[in-house]
């Protein structure tokens, strides 16, 4: 079997497709009626991924020439395309309606800054589409413009600083008010992913076998530490929800902490016997459509619900929980199939000079919440 050491050429890792697609599942299953909380860490564990291998690609580019030109339009061709259609369905299929919902704050998800009130106390813009979930599309949007950036202008321990302070400021801010929604509130997340992919650079030579054992503790205790606290705080407080537990400052960086134990350990022990089932064809094309499935999902419950719910008047059946599901996934294949895929055949024309295989790897992310090359 050949190693599977980190090494600087970053080959694909297919059980972070498969590790995508379970993350996206559990944000589908969360917000079903009969769903659990739990679930919607999985926007963290994508914050994590996506901070991980949008910084190894950019570290492993950035002195090319043009490197910012081709990463801004491979970015782009992934994201944008998908994200315009589904908010604009949702905008066209809101017009028919007997009675048309508010859309007057539609133009601030134009232009990615529907969660910028939140930094003042506001109210995130009225438009009542079930498109609440892209304040993670706004997050990830706002991180791409000026990491790159960021990291062409810093070397050496300038950007080992940077991202330890965008661990720290965000449970700061957050413990002070600032909902993590936003992205100086949920900076944590992306950082750790990227420290991640400096620390897998640098510790390229040393054996899988102990990183692993390392990732593996780090991702253990963080889990454990994580239940623990959520079993305190609800023996001291027995009303407390698992929603309100998901909003608290300490636990969002607890568990992107897990997740970066589990991205390493994943990227170490990649084509080994114990991630098989993590190389299961299925799971990984969990993991190729993500991004439309984190994206139309919502939008298609809310209109399920209609249907069902108030139009045929038939209660919260549990069979609906399955049809919602059942229906997202048939939804985002065939946007992978004809939408997504025939785009993605123009980044070709924007490769990074350097034709590693780190070019060609998967990004996931909530804004490229699906098999997104780089």
């Amino acid at each position: 079997m050949e190693s599977t050491k980190p090494t600087t050429t970053a080959p694909y890792i297919v059980e972070l497709d498969a590790l995508r697609g379970i993350a996206a599942m559990a944000v589908l299953c969360c917000h079903l009626p009969r769903g659990f909380w739990f679930g919607a860490t999985g926007v963290d564990l994508f914050f994590v991924l996506s901070g991980f291998l949008i910084t190894g690609i950019i570290q492993r580019n950035l002195d090319q020439p043009q490197f910012l030109r081709a990463f801004y339009w491979r970015r782009s061709l992934r994201i944008l395309p998908l994200y315009y259609l589904v908010i604009l369905m949702a905008y066209a299929v809101n017009l028919i309606r007997a009675t048309p919902a508010d859309t007057s704050g539609f133009g601030y998800y134009l232009v990615y800054l529907q969660n910028i009130h939140q930094y003042w106390g506001g109210e995130t813009p009225p438009v009542d589409l079930a498109l609440g979930h892209t304040w993670t599309l706004a997050i990830e949007e706002q991180f791409y413009l000026f990491w790159p950036a960021a990291l062409l202008l810093l070397r050496g321990r300038s950007k080992w600083w940077l991202a330890g302070l965008f661990v720290v400021l965000p449970i700061l801010l957050r413990s002070q008010g600032l909902p993590k929604t936003v992205l100086l509130g949920h900076t944590d997340s992306l950082a750790l992913g990227a420290i991640l992919a400096w620390v897998m650079l640098r510790t390229r030579s040393v054996k899988r076998e102990r990183q692993a054992v390392c990732y593996a503790s780090i991702a253990s205790v963080s889990f454990i530490v994580y239940a623990a606290m959520y079993w305190i705080l609800c023996r001291n407080n027995p009303a407390l929800t698992g929603g309100e537990y998901l909003q608290l400052s300490l636990p969002v960086a607890v568990i992107s902490l897990a997740y970066f134990g589990v991205i390493g350990l994943f990227v170490c022990m990649t084509g080994t016997r114990p991630l098989a089932v993590f190389r299961n064809r299925y799971l990984v094309s969990l993991g190729t459509i993500s991004y439309g499935l984190y994206l139309y999902h919502l939008v298609l419950y809310e209109n399920l619900d209609t249907l069902v719910k108030f139009r045929w008047k038939m209660g919260d059946p549990w069979w609906l929980d399955v049809t919602k599901v059942i229906v997202s996934l048939a939804v985002a294949a065939l946007s992978w199939r004809f939408f997504e895929q025939p785009i993605l055949r123009l980044k070709d024309r924007f490769r990074y000079n350097d034709e590693s295989v780190v070019a060609n790897q998967r990004t996931p992310s909530l804004a490229a919440h699906g098999s997104s090359g780089s």
